[in-house]
């Protein structure tokens, strides 16, 4: 199921409603592209564009606004979406009937604002942090009457809860994901170098339709830290019998993220390693244990902490044990287009609601045997958790 030029028309309805009941004339939703999916949802989710071409320094009129996208949407109805080149949107749904390019891009920007009478007054902006900020200065000196109003959460508190359509799309996502590392678990064998092991897994998305955000991982010595190398993010290092492993993908399908991953050993695990990993995999399905809808992610912190402090783990940095909590000091954080709310810490009061597509996470270090870390995805349903990311073999496979 692929998302309609309905529903996106009702997703900006919605979104125009908000805006209009907090006072606001209209929104400006930026977001950045090309080659990078972190920041391209907010457009994306409200219009299914996605700018395509790789971020390039100003030098209009050749080029302007490579990798950024504008919307502009009014309380009452009505918008524009400003891009770099205007018959390069894609070949799927697109909703929006007016789409503007120019060779300056911040100056399209300020005149479609004009056009639809959103160059005075409070004007909510979504995706400030995807903007450099030498357009930014540019915009605002644009648009001198504009007030200019923080509105990500108007519109992250749509995207959180997914329709049926991007269910749909979110469990493809994730079976994508699951065959890729189920690839790169299956790779694993004492001779064979990390990247191999990496190109099994980026070679199952690819084939899949899907692309590659981020591949990481850690093997032997090294699995203290996230990456053996930071840059690409895994090591040419051949592994050895008894290597502990962590792997970390984050890939994407039509612009939704599958992001979960793996620890294990190469052969088998010594008693350490054992206990290492049972400790992990106790927290966190604690954790997962206590997603429902009404429950506030505070509680799913609490619970994951209350398993691991059971079997003994130091869960401050600046405690000592055998076992310690490692960062990322959370358990996790909510999927979608992008890294989204609510994030799994002790003071995060957002209730868990149906719809919610979540990604619960944690690291544990042992002295003397390394590093573990694990994810899982799941879907926040009536009864309970639906688990996307279960391996073959068991939840932890």
């Amino acid at each position: 199921m692929s998302t309609t030029v309905g529903e996106y028309l009702e997703r900006q309805a919605r979104f125009a409603k908000r805006l209009a009941a907090t006072g606001l004339a209209g929104g400006l939703v930026v977001s950045r592209g090309g080659g990078t999916y972190d920041r391209s949802g907010d457009v994306l989710y409200l219009t299914g564009h996605y700018q395509p071409y790789v971020y390039l320094p100003e030098n209009p009129p050749r080029w302007s606004g490579r990798s950024h996208t504008a919307f502009l949407i009014k309380a009452d109805g009505g918008g524009a979406l400003c891009v770099s080149v205007k018959r390069e949107h894609g070949h799927g749904p697109l909703a929006a009937d007016d789409v503007r390019s120019g060779g300056d891009f911040v100056e399209t920007v300020i005149a479609t604002a004009r056009d639809l009478e959103l160059s005075r007054g409070q004007v909510g902006l979504v995706g400030l942090d995807a903007l450099p900020g030498s357009l930014w200065d540019r915009l605002r000196a644009g648009l001198p009457e504009v007030v200019f109003v923080q509105a990500d959460e108007e519109l992250a508190a749509l995207r959180r809860i997914k329709s049926e359509a991007e269910v749909e799309l979110i469990r493809a996502a994730s079976t994508m994901g699951r065959r890729a590392v189920t690839a790169f678990l299956g790779a694993l064998k004492p001779g064979v170098t990390e990247s191999e092991a990496v190109s099994a897994a980026v070679a199952s998305v690819v084939a899949d339709g899907g692309a590659v955000y981020l591949a990481t991982s850690s093997s032997g010595p090294w699995t203290w830290s996230y990456t053996t190398t930071p840059l690409p993010g895994y090591g040419t290092r051949r592994l050895e019998e008894g290597d502990l492993v962590r792997f970390d993908l984050v890939s994407v399908l039509a612009g939704y993220f599958s992001d979960f991953g793996r620890t294990v050993v190469v052969g088998d695990p010594s008693l350490a390693q054992q206990r290492l990993l049972d400790a992990l995999h106790a927290g966190l399905d604690a954790a997962i244990a206590a997603v429902r809808p009404g429950a506030l992610a505070r509680d799913v912190a609490a619970a994951g902490n209350a398993a691991l402090a059971e079997r003994g783990v130091a869960l401050g940095l600046e405690e000592d044990g055998e076992l310690q909590a490692a960062y990322p000091p959370h358990w996790g954080h909510g999927l979608g287009l992008g890294w989204e709310r609510p994030w799994f810490v002790e003071d995060e009061d957002l209730v868990l609601e149906t719809g919610m597509y979540l990604a619960l996470e944690r690291a544990l270090t042992a002295d003397g045997v390394g590093s573990a870390a694990a994810e899982q995805n799941l879907l926040v349903l009536e009864g309970g958790p639906e688990v996307l990311t279960e391996g073959p073999e068991g939840r932890w496979s």
